[in-house]
């Protein structure tokens, strides 16, 4: 039986899967700490799967061919939330507390549309590059202070830009597993919760350079197949960060110069898909990261550490000019996990 055009895409999908990482690049210092959710938010990543390859049911080959070029156009929205307990006092006791105890609440609201170039380089080696602008809006609220206290800033820009190459290890029987094996890079050049005042200002970048490298498998049994993929992230450090601290005792700013570097990040993820015709697939992926501790001038940062963790359900249907429309949605498996993300992307080969 041939393979279904829909299954194809779904089944191919988790090719640039490898790229995305829930809470990369970690921004955390001795005087800020950015909690993993909102990492994952500012990279504009979420673990999910993306739709980017042929639909011919004849081609064998994973990439699209040597010259090939597509574009791909995704809009997403990601919502994080937190409540942390706050204490303006003295804690003379585990249950002893002189001065007032609260819980603040954070949420972070960030759209991210992007547009993604491939071309084939040869038939079984593609090139990407990705370029993301973003809008951000954080929002931090005490609802136990009178009155009741809340803090909103945004910001829109371009994000950080990736590229990546992908390879597909050559294979022996049209059975056989499929590889792809991957390398990619992100730059910094949307603002970072460096450059900017976090009172005025949201960031739109990680504010850290990362390289990584990941694998990807995927077994085809028509109308169904299976993908999964592994990845390790190298988040490389940066020198002399300016930041400004403030003396607990005499209230005085002072500008302090920081080396950070965040923690490397181990990923692993898998799903399936499922043609239910010619035209229309259903698919669900999870995908689960490990992060350390971060270091800032050489000391680890204490609660850099975090596991995130995401499931997607996703819908893709075929058009009649055989171009994939895929509709998607994750929710947050853990505290360190955005809480939801809605996403859709089409794909049009040149």
């Amino acid at each position: 039986m041939q393979l279904h055009n829909a299954i194809r895409i779904l089944a191919l999908a988790c090719l640039l899967g490898a790229l995305s990482v829930v809470g990369k690049a970690q921004t955390t210092t001795t005087t800020t700490t950015t909690s993993p959710s909102s990492a994952a938010s500012e990279n504009g990543s979420n673990g999910t799967i993306t739709s980017i390859l042929p639909t011919q049911a004849d081609e064998p080959a994973l990439m699209i061919k040597k010259g090939g070029k597509e574009i791909e156009w995704r809009l997403g929205y990601t919502h994080s939330s937190r409540n942390a307990v706050f204490l303006d006092g003295i804690a003379l006791y585990p249950f002893l507390v002189i001065g007032e105890i609260g819980v603040e609440r954070v949420r972070k609201d960030n759209i991210t549309t992007s547009l993604s170039g491939r071309y084939g380089l040869r038939n079984n080696l593609l090139v990407e590059v990705k370029v993301p602008v973003r809008y951000e809006i954080d929002s931090t609220s005490v609802p136990e202070v009178s009155p009741p206290a809340e803090r909103t800033v945004s910001n829109f820009g371009i994000g950080d830009i990736e590229a990546g190459l992908y390879f597909q290890l050559p294979r022996k029987k049209e059975q056989q597993i499929r590889w792809v094996v991957s390398a990619s890079v992100k730059s910094r050049t949307g603002e970072d919760p460096f450059e900017i005042d976090s009172l005025e200002s949201a960031p739109l970048g990680s504010g850290f350079w990362y390289t990584k490298v990941g694998l990807t498998g995927v077994k085809i049994a028509d109308p169904a197949a299976v993908f999964w993929n592994f990845g390790y992230t190298v988040n490389l450090e940066r020198k002399d960060i300016p930041i400004t601290v403030t003396d607990n005792n005499t209230g005085e700013e002072s500008i302090v110069l920081f080396d950070i570097k965040p923690a490397d990040i181990i990923e692993a993820g898998g799903g399936f898909a499922y043609a239910i015709n010619s035209r229309l697939s259903i698919n669900t992926s999870i995908s689960i990261s490990w992060s350390g501790s971060s270091k800032s001038n050489g000391e680890f940062v204490p609660n850099s550490a975090f596991t995130t963790g995401m499931l997607r359900l996703g819908v893709v249907w075929v058009t009649d000019n055989k171009m994939p429309v895929d509709l998607g949605f994750s929710i947050g498996l853990t505290d360190d996990s955005p809480d939801f993300v809605m996403e859709y992307r089409r794909r049009i080969t040149l």
